[in-house]
């Protein structure tokens, strides 16, 4: 009985913190759409702090690097992107490239080495037997 109480308590907290995240997320896309980029890059990341441990933050911690590439804040917008790439296996190479919020970023040393990365990246995983699992 003492199994069942914890389950059902694990559940609630579980569900209770994913509302919160769906919470934040949504706020932070309003913001987003009405050019608040600086409180919508926290809200994201709050979002992204309120993930559970199943739940991969890689799409909030990538709109807040877009939000701060918007800001022209090149520290935390390639911070925050990094974050993306590299903690949270964010693969979606060929929207990030095309993505205009990362403008500010476009004629930087780091783009440049990101583009490198990613053609890496694509011809691995067109190579079925480069694929690292």
């Amino acid at each position: 009985m003492k199994q069942l109480g914890l389950f059902f308590s694990l559940l609630f907290i579980s569900l209770m913190s994913l509302a919160q995240q769906d919470r934040l997320g949504k706020e932070a896309d309003s913001l987003y759409k009405i050019k608040e980029y600086s409180t919508a890059a926290e809200r994201y990341l709050a979002a992204a702090a309120k993930a559970p441990l199943y739940v991969n933050p890689k799409g909030w911690v990538y709109n807040a690097a877009c939000c701060y590439a918007l800001l022209n804040d090149k520290v935390n917008a390639t911070k925050y992107l990094d974050q993306a790439l590299y903690k949270h296996q964010y693969k979606n190479y060929d929207g990030l490239l095309a993505d205009k919020d990362f403008g500010s970023l476009h004629n930087t040393a780091y783009w440049k080495k990101l583009e490198r990365y990613i053609g890496k990246e694509k011809k691995k995983l067109g190579d079925p037997n480069k694929v690292q699992l």
